[in-house]
This record gives structure tokens, C-alpha cells and sequence, in this order.
């Protein structure tokens, strides 16, 4: 994978609401909400309504039967009731979920009955009013997509917005807050939630403006209270051609997470930041050939904190940042796609003292996605990490690339999905210049009954900071519950233990917690 955005660690900001059109891709850039490890302190809240989704592997392509001519006298009535059935499938370009579009049964019959000339041109005038829609196989129902607990139409406050309002409260307790070996500290917390999307509801095109909020206060340990937060707006285009494009502007107010690669300070309060950030994808995502294209860029300044009441400044991690990205795939068949990707990657930090920790880089790879049957899906790559830094002093990082992601549901109320992946995030530590970081990933999910889903994830995080010599090994576990208590209320319990070993030069800790929340949607 390219070089990580964020400047370090893992920040806090509340997740944004993905776009409900369109098509979803299973490129592996689409799993990272699954490989991210949200928090080292496991159990901080189980989103209430996340969707997986699955892509299509491949595309079923039949041809028109030709039949005998039947006369002639009937010619002009029947081509107009012919064009009237093309037309009125065009216009229904509300049917975006796989498969055919239903040409109705007179169509079919003169599809059926006459001859090549009036069958190409009719397919001539479907191409012109519509996109086409061709079938595919059927995607798997996962146990998230049966439950479904607070999933609504949102509120319509004119002929084409709708506003889709949520707000989560969860009560979580830790016993150990600042993620440390020695002097470990408990206490409570309680965590608001809100967040909102106002999107449009045309028949074709998208576009969204969204924001959210996240309010921590502890019990007892009250300089730990922070706030964060997002603002935006993201649009999806979908032009001819199965072409898709997709900007997205956003600022975000966050803070770092205690225990996590980028507090490293042992500041009195958590590290705060903001990100400015805009991004732009164009994809072509139909027929055998699947390319997609994504550029990134943004800037990220830290604020100044307090150690022991006496104030240090952050200046020197404040960095500009730019991505890119290339994905090509070719489908041999119905099930089977091979992909090459290239990301490009540079940062840029502000600080004089700290350019000579610039650096630009890319990564490759290459493999291949095996749709084995409808319920197991796999996707695997290898290549090649290379990142180069400014200072001399720094010898360049080259490394063996890979990403895993498989999705297996032998039954409906039972979803298993594994993932594995390698990225380059920046130090926030000045005789470091990078982190060389790779994520491993199991989770295992099962519906009982129509309201209740369990969910269990196993996760594994090496970081390796480059330079000297330290190695920080974070291992955690996590159980979840999700209740649907009405079709607009989710309730959410979780429990969850972490471990980390940093050896002699990093940081140890271990901790366990648990919450109990409710989410409510518009």
C-alpha cells in the first residue's frame, strides 16, 4: 500500500457515512474500513449499521435468439410498440442492483421473432436512452444486510434532499486510559455521537453534504475530555460509459488516541490537530477491462501541548501530503480478475528542522480476485514498497509488498473475512523517519435470530520504526453485540482486551474494556 495520509497514529474522527449509489468496488483500498485498527484499546463502540458489501466478480453476456420473419402487415405497429418497450426500460434507470432490466414480455417476443436488423436496432436505441444494465450474478446476503437494525429513508425536507440524521451515546469503561506499563489508570467514560448527511435523491448523479461530531468526558480523569469532528462534501457522477468520478472535500478537527504511534509525548492532554483534505477518484468499472484512477491531497497542523504544565510545540510535525493511484483489471471470466496497482506517495513537512525527513515513495502490486462461488471471495497481491527519504542518513526502505482480503458466508447468518496488508506511515519521532507498519485481521460474524449479531475480530499490528531500531507488537481481541431494538434503535455492547510489546525501546502496555450504547436514526 502507498504511504499512510495521516501523519501519525491512529486519530480520532468520527467516520463519515459512504455513498448509498452507485457501485461498489472490492478493490482492497474499499476494506480498509475492515484492516484499520480504530482504536489499540479494543471495545470503543460497534458502529450500529455498517453494510458490507460485495462486488461482482465477473459479467454474464447472452446474445438476442434470432427467429423466422412472420409478414409484413403488422410491421409499423408492432416496431413502435417495439421502440415504446426500449424506451420505457431506458428510463428506468432506477434499477442499479445486479441484474437485466426487465424488457417486458412483448419485447422479449419481438426480440424473439424477428430479424437482425430490428434487433440491432433496437439495441441502437437502448444504448442512446440509457446505460446499459447487464446481468450479473446475484450477490450474497450477509448477516449485517439481513439485520439491518436502524436503517431508514432518512427525512425528505424537499422534492429532491434528504436528510439522514444519527446519534450514538455510549458509556465505556477502561482500565487502563493512558495505555501504559506502570501507573495505569481506570475510569469511565461517556462518548456522544451525532452525525447528519444531506444528500440528494436524483435518478441519476449524487451528491452529499455531511458532517459529524464526537464529544468524550471522563469520569474522573477530566483532561482527557476532547472533541472532534468533520465537515463536507462528496459527490458521485455517474457519466457514460460506466464512468464514475467521485470528489470529496473535507476539514477535520481530531485528536490522538492514547497508546497509539503518534502519542509518543506523554502530553497532560491528547494531541490535537487539524486536517484539511481533498481527494478525486474516476473509475470505468464494466466489460473486462476495470480501471480506476484516485489523486489525494492535504495538510495536517498540529497544536501545541503541555507536558508537566510546561508547553512544547508540535510545530515540526505539521506536513503536507499528496497520494496517487492506479488500479488496471482484466476480467478473464465470470470469477476470475488480475489487477496491477501502482500508489504514489510524498511528504513534505513545513518545519525547517524537520524537511529533512521529507520523503516520496510507491508501492506495486500485482494478483489476482477469485469470486471461488457466491460465498467466497478472495483477492491477493504481491509486489514491491519503496519509500526515499531526504536525509542521507536514512538509507531508502525497500520491502516485499502484499494485501490478502477473502470473504467467506456458507450461510446466511454466518460471515467470515480475513485480511493482511502493508503500508509506510510517518514517524512523528525526529530520529525516525518512518513507520513500516503491517495489519493482520480476523473477524467472524453470526446473526441468531432476526435481532441480535455477535460479532468476534482478532487483530495483529507490527510497527516498525525505521532508524532506530524499535518494534512495537500490538496484539487485540473483541467481542460485540448488536441489538435491533426497534427498526430506527440499535443497542451495542462490546468487551475487549489489548496487549502491546514494544521491547526495550518501545512501549508495553495491556488493557481490557468494555461499553454499552444505543444509536438512534432519523
Amino acid at each position: 500500500m502507498a504511504q499512510s495520509s495521516a501523519e501519525s497514529g491512529n486519530a480520532i474522527t468520527s467516520p463519515t457515512a459512504k455513498l448509498r449509489r452507485g457501485r461498489v468496488r472490492g478493490r482492497f483500498v474499499e476494506f480498509m474500513s475492515f484492516m484499520t485498527i480504530d482504536v489499540p484499546t479494543i471495545g470503543r463502540g460497534l458502529p450500529c449499521s455498517d453494510r458490507d458489501y460485495q462486488s461482482i466478480g465477473g459479467v454474464a453476456r447472452g446474445g438476442a435468439r434470432r427467429g423466422a420473419w412472420s409478414g409484413t402487415a403488422h410491421l409499423l405497429p408492432d416496431t413502435l410498440a417495439l421502440l415504446g418497450d426500449l424506451l420505457a426500460a431506458g428510463l428506468s434507470r432506477r434499477a442499479r442492483q445486479p441484474g437485466a432490466i426487465p424488457l417486458g414480455d412483448r419485447l422479449r417476443r419481438h426480440l424473439r421473432h424477428r430479424p437482425s436488423w430490428l434487433t440491432r436496432l433496437a439495441i441502437f436505441v437502448l444504448a442512446l436512452s440509457s446505460r446499459p444494465v447487464i446481468a450479473q450474478d446475484s450477490d450474497v446476503v450477509t448477516p449485517l444486510q439481513l439485520l439491518e437494525p436502524e436503517d431508514s429513508d432518512g427525512v425528505r425536507i424537499g422534492p429532491t434532499l434528504v436528510l439522514h440524521p444519527e446519534v450514538r451515546a455510549t458509556v465505556r469503561h477502561d482500565t487502563n486510559i493512558y495505555n501504559t506499563d506502570t501507573a495505569r489508570r481506570a475510569d469511565t467514560a461517556f462518548i456522544l455521537q451525532p452525525r447528519f448527511t444531506l444528500a440528494t435523491d436524483w435518478q441519476r448523479h449524487r451528491l452529499e453534504l455531511f458532517g459529524d461530531a464526537e464529544v468524550w468526558r471522563f469520569a474522573k480523569l477530566t483532561p482527557e475530555n476532547s472533541e472532534a469532528g468533520t465537515a463536507g462534501a462528496r459527490a458521485l457522477l455517474e457519466l457514460g460509459s460506466w464512468i464514475n468520478v467521485r470528489p470529496q472535500v473535507q476539514i477535520s478537527r481530531g485528536f490522538e488516541q492514547r497508546g497509539t504511534s503518534g502519542d509518543q509525548f506523554f502530553t497532560d492532554r491528547p494531541v490535537r490537530f487539524t486536517r484539511k483534505e481533498a481527494s478525486i477518484e474516476i473509475s470505468r468499472e464494466q466489460h473486462k477491462l476495470e480501471i480506476a484512477a484516485s489523486g489525494r491531497i492535504g495538510r495536517t497542523d498540529y497544536d501545541d501541548a503541555t507536558v508537566g504544565g510546561l508547553p512544547i510545540s508540535l510545530a515540526e510535525r505539521d506536513v503536507n501530503y499528496r497520494e496517487g493511484s492506479l488500479r488496471v483489471a482484466y476480467n478473464l471470466g465470470s470469477r476470475v480478475q488480475v489487477f496491477g496497482r501502482m500508489d504514489l506517495n510524498g511528504l513534505s513537512y513545513r518545519d525547517p528542522a524537520a524537511q529533512l525527513r521529507n520523503s516520496s515513495g510507491y508501492a506495486l502490486l500485482g494478483g489476482a480476485r477469485i469470486r471461488a462461488t457466491n460465498l467466497l471471495d478472495v483477492e491477493a497481491g504481491v509486489g514491491l514498497l519503496h519509500q526515499k527519504f531526504s536525509n542521507p542518513a536514512f538509507s531508502s526502505l525497500n520491502a516485499g509488498n502484499y494485501t490478502l482480503t477473502a470473504t467467506w458466508t456458507p450461510r446466511r447468518t454466518w460471515q467470515f473475512i480475513a485480511g493482511a496488508g502493508r503500508e509506510v506511515a510517518p514517524s512523528p519521532l525526529l530520529n525516525s523517519p518512518a513507520i513500516f507498519r503491517s495489519t493482520y485481521r480476523l473477524e467472524a460474524r453470526h446473526l441468531l435470530g432476526t435481532r441480535l449479531l455477535l460479532t468476534a475480530q482478532a487483530a495483529h499490528v507490527s510497527e516498525d520504526y525505521r532508524a532506530i531500531g524499535r518494534t512495537d507488537k500490538r496484539t487485540s481481541f473483541d467481542l460485540s453485540a448488536l441489538y435491533r431494538l426497534t427498526p430506527h434503535i440499535g443497542v451495542t455492547a462490546s468487551t475487549g482486551y489489548r496487549d502491546q510489546n514494544g521491547g526495550a525501546l518501545g512501549r508495553s502496555y495491556s488493557g481490557f474494556a468494555a461499553s454499552l450504547g444505543v444509536k438512534v436514526v432519523g
